[in-house]
Formats: structure tokens, sequence, C-alpha cells
């Protein structure tokens, strides 16, 4: 059960985040760019009050509705103003999700099994991540290119669309998890 979660949040992650580099060299003015998003202190406090599948839901989610909207609105050549709340969504179910797949990863086995259990987890993430970009440099080369500024958005919104699906199968894959118990 532990590699669906590794696999899945690590290539929902990977991918938009290597390709939205690409887009915000067409999108953005010269001059570097800051993106919001930072790890979430909230995220371990409400661990201990409602375990690992509400927060992990919500993570996901969250991450699901950022890129669904990051896709919608990088459609031509928007502003950097209108990409910011869905980067903060997505920001924020990204630290939601990752830190508690690893936590409930850890948690789910014993003192002894805990190095084997972060190298699994580590493994599938990388597997995902590497799964994640195939598949968004698949949709990316499919849908646009990087000729034009329009074949680099078009191609991002198809990539993004790619990250969403994989977003959403994580969720779906969540709420399987028993309440009670960890991942």
């Amino acid at each position: 059960m532990h590699g669906r979660f590794g696999l899945t949040t690590a290539s929902r992650v990977v991918n938009p985040s290597l390709l939205f580099a690409s887009a915000l060299q067409n999108a953005a003015p010269a001059g570097p760019v800051d993106l919001p998003g930072d790890e979430s202190v909230a995220t371990g406090m409400s661990l201990a009050r409602v375990g690992y599948r509400p927060v992990l839901s919500f993570g996901l989610f969250a991450q699901t509705i950022g890129m669904s909207w990051l896709a919608v609105v990088a459609g031509g050549s928007p502003s950097y103003s209108a990409l910011v709340v869905p980067l903060i969504v997505t920001g924020i179910g990204t630290s939601a999700a990752l830190p508690v797949t690893q936590a409930a990863i850890i948690g789910a086995v014993g003192d002894h099994d805990i190095g084997k259990a972060a190298g699994v987890n580590n493994m599938f993430q990388e597997l995902g991540g590497a799964f994640g970009v195939a598949l968004g440099v698949v949709a990316f080369s499919a849908s646009g290119g990087h000729l034009t500024p329009d074949d680099v958005a078009d191609g991002f919104v198809a990539s993004m669309a790619v990250a969403t699906t994989l977003a959403a199968v994580a969720f779906c894959f969540s709420l399987t998890i028993p309440r009670s118990e960890r991942l």
C-alpha cells in the first residue's frame, strides 16, 4: 500500500515543478521570480488531532484544485498576479500532503524497520517523480513545444492536466485509508 502513495505523491509534484519554470520564462518579466508556497507548520499540529487521512486528503484535494486552476489560467499569456492564488493553493496542498505521507509511512512500522520504510518510500517517490515527468513531457510535447510562447502555454496546460489527473488519483487513494490506521 505504501508504494502507490509515494508514486502518485511524487509524480504529481515533480511534473509541474519542472515545466512551470519553462512556462514562466515566457510569461514572466525579466528578473528573478519568487514562487509562493512554504512548508506548513499547521500540518504537523493538525496530524496529532485528526490523523493522517484528513490532512492527506485535504492536501491532495487542494493540490488538485490548484493545479486544475493553473491549467485554466495558464492558457494564453497570463500575468504573474493571475497565477499567484492557484500557486498558493497548490503550495498549501503540497505542504500538507508530502510531510504527512512520509510521517505516516515511517510511523506505520516498528523502530527496527524505520530505515527500510524510509528507503522504500524514497524509492517510490523517485520512481513517481520520473513517471510524472515522463507523462508531463509527453503531454507537453504532444500539445505544444518550445518554438513560440503560445506553444509553451499549450504544452504547459496539457502538462498541468496530467498533473491534475495524477493528483486526483492520489486523492482517491487517500480516501481508502482507514480512519483509524496509518498508511
